[in-house]
């Protein structure tokens, strides 16, 4: 199935005849290697975290895997020699972090061994194979193959309308950029590419974002969305190697401004607590201040009254002796 479609100076979404088009290949080039062994031909991630790469395999009922306990997860025990699993690429010591779920697609997540032959037992029964996704630490990647070797990079890009982007639906109804017009939004981003799969867009309200999951869906996201901006994530397969280079050190520089923040907030808030503590020095100072000049007050208030009061005595005795006089 080849559907395509594009998104014209009105933003408008009309078909049109995709021989007629001058066609960039559709979906992501497939720059991997046939030399490339398994499982590097399946990689759908890299953790960082862990420093690992995360890829797939699918797995039938005599699958031969042995899963043995680990340090907090569940790992690949033994591969013996031209096994099933060893043909697959699996390594012993592999760490598995999920395998399909009992019914559907979905994948599971599990941290032990229990779990995951619990998960096998009730999806055999149902299906005659299994995915199953696992880890692998990037140092035992040998170092010619990381060039050829391809990884999932996904980002976000704000676009403007009107797009001017032409998408064309490839397998699996995923939907990829096909051709951009030069004078729209997305080419002028200059951040997206030619076979760049579109996997979600922002929703027509708040900050969602909204899985692509066809042309058809992707059209309706579009329409719904009346904004001027756009929001649309993209995944693109780049070299392992130029992924750890540029893209890590790009996330190391992010991690960095962001720590730069928080010590600039936790500055700012020191020197705010000082201002308070110091505003209520000032505080402090002015009550007693007050007392201090109350007090006064009052003692001389007191002193005028005894004078006066002594002073009206002695008249008042005056007065009386001028009588008896």
């Amino acid at each position: 199935k080849s559907i395509s479609l594009t998104v014209n100076d009105d933003s408008e979404i009309t078909s049109i005849d995709m021989k007629s088009l001058k066609q960039h290949p559709i979906g992501i080039p497939n720059l991997q290697s046939n030399s490339i062994p398994s499982p590097f031909q399946s990689i759908v991630d890299v953790n960082l975290d862990r420093n690992n790469i995360v890829y797939e395999v699918e797995l039938s009922r005599d699958h031969g895997l042995e899963i043995i306990q680990g340090n907090g997860y569940a790992v690949v025990g033994n591969v013996p020699k031209g096994s099933k699993v060893d043909q697959l690429g699996i390594l012993s010591g592999d760490i598995v972090i999920a395998t399909s779920a009992t019914a559907g697609n979905q994948l599971w997540t599990h941290d032990s061994v229990d779990s995951i032959k619990s998960a096998l037992s009730t999806r055999f029964v149902l299906y005659p194979t299994v995915k199953i996704r696992l880890e692998r630490s990037l140092n035992l990647i040998p170092v010619e193959l990381k060039p050829q070797i391809l990884v999932p990079y996904i980002t976000t890009v704000i676009v403007k309308r009107p797009l001017g982007l032409h998408v064309a639906e490839g397998e699996k109804s995923k939907v990829f950029i096909q051709h951009m017009k030069e004078d729209c939004g997305a080419a002028k981003t200059k951040r997206l590419e030619i076979g760049d799969q579109v996997v979600a867009m922002s929703a027509s309200w708040g900050d969602q974002m909204w899985t692509i999951t066809s042309v058809e869906n992707f059209i309706m996201s579009v329409r719904m969305h009346t904004s001027p901006i756009l929001s649309l994530r993209v995944k693109r397969l780049v070299p392992l190697d130029i992924y750890l280079g540029q893209i890590v050190t790009a996330r190391m520089q992010r991690q960095l401004v962001r720590q730069q923040k928080s010590q600039h907030k936790k500055i700012d808030k020191e020197i705010n607590s000082k201002i308070d503590v110091d505003i209520q020095i000032d505080n402090n100072i002015n009550i007693s201040d007050n007392i201090v000049d109350s007090k006064l007050e009052n003692e001389i208030d007191d002193k005028l009254d005894n004078d006066i009061d002594n002073k009206t005595i002695s008249q008042i005795d005056d007065q009386i002796e001028i009588s008896l006089d």
